[in-house]
């Protein structure tokens, strides 16, 4: 897992990927955001993932950021975005869309996008990144913040 701590009210922030490889083969990468302390939340969640394939998956528990296997395990370049809005501000639910690619070393490409909520209204100081299963073995994430007062 990976994350990142101390959203402030007032912001958005961006997170960009690049370069992710996964341990263990065909998995998937997803977020989930934590009030103070930090408590993670798993459950509450409305997330939708779909490939450019034309496969669509929702679920509750997390926020995908892809909903299908990235990648052959230590083979490959995954890479993607994600804009989470306001996420400390407990006045209304937290959400996230973004667009990632998985690239296979043997070639081709495999985009899809996503998008997801909290479903409840409070103020998340953390988000958390996490392999389906296993770990990530290299990669990057990048935060950014902007804010919006």
């Amino acid at each position: 897992t990976i994350d990142f701590s101390g959203f402030a009210t007032g912001n958005d922030y961006f997170f960009s990927w690049n370069e992710i490889e996964f341990a263990t083969d065909a998995q998937k990468l997803s977020v989930r955001f934590a009030v103070s302390g930090p408590t993670f939340r798993a459950s509450g969640y409305f997330s939708t993932a779909w490939n450019y394939g034309g496969t669509t998956t929702s679920t509750t528990g997390i926020i995908m950021c892809r909903n299908t296997g990235s990648n052959v395990a230590g083979e490959g370049n995954y890479g993607g975005f994600m804009y989470v809005n306001d996420p400390a501000n407990a006045s209304f639910q937290t959400t996230a869309q973004g667009i990632n690619t998985f690239s296979a070393d043997s070639g081709g490409a495999d985009p899809s996008s996503f998008g997801g909520t909290y479903d409840t209204s409070e103020a998340h100081t953390d988000i958390r990144f996490i392999a389906s299963s296993g770990n990530l073995t290299t990669g990057r994430i990048t935060m950014y913040s902007r804010s919006i007062t």
